[in-house]
């Protein structure tokens, strides 16, 4: 029966991966991102988890992780690692004696909603980019898209998914506490 394991480098993280026959549930372990000349991208990245992990290794001032380095998938939001560089989980943020868990699952919310934004952003775009398409007429910018759409209007029943933008540009008011009744 053959064994191989898996420490985490975290110091404190008593998580070991033992791969033995019926033992236990799995844990994800990550390597380090590589440094890779010509990948900027991957260098910054194994910068980031550096310095993130910097403080909760055994000799954090002459510590450099090599091919052999793992972190465990509990210092990660979600115990899971993302590829995408606004997701909290890009960067390990989760550590033993750090009460951070509150502030990270408000930092995956959050990345949850300009998500959304992007996703109805990109819905707007694509519904622009069809009125194009019908109007048969080069579009130069938005504004000429809002004036046609007002040619070219149809049915609320036609389009139910459409969205409406609109912008409201508001001014700030001086107002005197005598404008107000007690």
């Amino acid at each position: 029966m053959s064994t191989s394991r898996k420490n985490c480098c975290i110091r404190g993280c008593n998580i070991t991966l033992r791969r033995e026959r019926g033992f236990g549930v799995e844990v994800k372990f990550y390597k380090f991102p590589e440094s890779v000349l010509g990948a900027s991208w991957k260098i910054l990245k194994r910068k980031q988890w550096m310095n993130a992990v910097k403080n909760y290794v055994e000799n954090p001032k002459d510590w450099v992780p090599n091919k052999y380095t793992r972190i465990c998938c509990t210092h990660f939001v979600n115990n899971e690692k993302s590829e995408h560089p606004l997701h909290p989980s890009y960067v390990p943020s989760i550590f033993p004696g750090r009460e951070n868990i509150k502030r990270s699952v408000q930092s995956l919310e959050r990345f949850q909603r300009v998500r959304n934004r992007e996703t109805n952003t990109i819905h707007v775009n694509k519904h622009i980019v069809s009125e194009k398409k019908i109007n048969n007429k080069n579009i130069e910018n938005i504004d000429t898209v809002m004036e046609q759409g007002n040619e070219h209007a149809s049915s609320f029943e036609d389009h139910p998914n459409d969205i409406h933008i609109e912008t409201v540009t508001l001014k700030p008011v001086l107002l005197l506490t005598k404008d107000f009744p007690r």
